[in-house]
This record gives C-alpha cells, sequence and structure tokens, in this order.
C-alpha cells in the first residue's frame, strides 16, 4: 500500500468539500448562485478542497489501472494491492455517497476522468 497516504489526503479533502460546500434546499441555478455569493469563504474553501482530493484521487486511480497493466504484464503476480485498491476505492463512494450523492460524483467523475487522462502521459 505505497499509495496510502494518497488515498487518505483524498477523503479527508473529499470529506471536506462535501461538507464545505454551501448547497440550498431547492436546487435551482438562482439558489446556487446566491449560496456562493452569500458565503464566498465556504465556496472557495470547498473548492480547494476539491481540487487537492480529486487530483491525489485521480493519482490514487491511474496508480491502480497501472498496477493491473502490470500485473497483467507479469501473468497474474501480485494482484491482491491492485484489488485492495478498487476495495477501498469503492467503501471511499459509499462512504461519502452517504453525505451527499451530487457532490459524490461530481468529486469522482473528475478524479476517474484526471486519472485516465494521465495515463498516456507517463507511459
Amino acid at each position: 500500500m505505497r499509495y496510502l497516504p494518497l488515498l487518505i489526503v483524498s477523503i479527508i479533502f473529499g470529506y471536506f468539500y462535501i461538507n464545505w460546500l454551501p448547497l440550498p434546499s431547492t436546487i435551482t441555478i438562482h439558489n446556487i448562485i446566491m449560496e456562493f455569493v452569500l458565503n464566498p469563504v465556504l465556496f472557495f474553501v470547498a473548492t480547494i478542497s476539491f481540487f487537492i482530493g480529486f487530483i491525489t484521487n485521480g493519482i490514487f486511480i491511474r496508480s491502480t489501472f497501472l498496477m493491473f497493466k502490470s500485473v497483467k504484464k507479469y501473468n497474474g503476480n501480485m494482484m491482491l494491492e491492485p484489488i485492495l485498491n478498487i476495495l477501498i476505492l469503492i467503501f471511499t463512494c459509499f462512504f461519502l455517497v452517504k453525505l451527499n450523492l451530487w457532490p459524490m460524483t461530481l468529486f469522482f467523475s473528475f478524479s476517474f476522468v484526471y486519472g485516465m487522462m494521465t495515463i498516456g502521459k507517463n507511459n
């Protein structure tokens, strides 16, 4: 688990993002903009938490994908760590979805896209 610090940072900042994002009770574009204008500090802190969290989570997703790729190349040895990483990601999704569904979906969507985009950059 050499990527455990990345995962811990990702979970913590994902939690902060979901808790600090000022969402109104009725979600319309007008109410969302008003909440961001009325609570600029919370919006700014939530945005910073979002960026740090999704970048670290994207790096974790990329490293897990590359581990699967290398395990496939070496005939399936050392398969435990990538499978454990995927199970931890699924557990993290379930943990964060209990807080709020839509910010969690946005968080993991950006993380997955960022992780997949950076795979080609290193190869």
